[in-house]
């Protein structure tokens, strides 16, 4: 149920493409042992009502949704190959917005970082349990850039 939750956030919050770094990590990581690549495209969206996609949080809207990457992985070796990519990925590159720790579980919230940051706002929702790990890329447009 927390999965579902948390993969209904990350809808709610995206809204205008796949993230360039989430096609990134599913080309190189499709066909890896033990992981799941699921790409949600803007069409969930048509397929609700104009109140869910009139929703705004922040500066953040619905209105121009393209899709997402959800990667989800529970083989051991190649959770410390994706943990290792993505730590060097949002090191340099990304902000943290949001920890949270409850028991053995972590869900992190990037978004790149105030001087590369742009009109389009890129998010990297991290989760990592003990035997698995889900990470959703997020590009979302800005009400600034959404609006015409």
């Amino acid at each position: 149920m927390k999965k579902l939750v948390f993969l209904m956030f990350a809808f709610i919050i995206a809204n205008s493409g796949q993230a360039q770094v989430g096609k990134e990590f599913s080309n190189k990581y499709s066909g890896s042992e033990g992981v799941r690549i699921t790409y949600i495209s803007s069409g969930i969206f048509d397929m609700m009502g104009q109140e869910i996609k009139d929703a705004q949080f922040g500066n953040i809207s619905l209105e121009s949704f393209q899709g997402m990457s959800v990667i989800d992985c529970d083989d051991s070796a190649t959770i410390k190959r994706i943990k290792k990519d993505i730590d060097l990925k949002i090191q340099n590159e990304y902000e943290l917005l949001i920890e949270n720790k409850e028991d053995d579980k972590c869900t992190r919230i990037y978004r790149t970082k105030t001087k590369k940051r742009t009109d389009t706002i890129e998010l990297i929702v991290i989760t990592e349990e003990p035997e698995d790990i889900n990470i959703v890329f997020i590009d979302a447009a800005s009400m600034k850039k959404s609006k015409k």
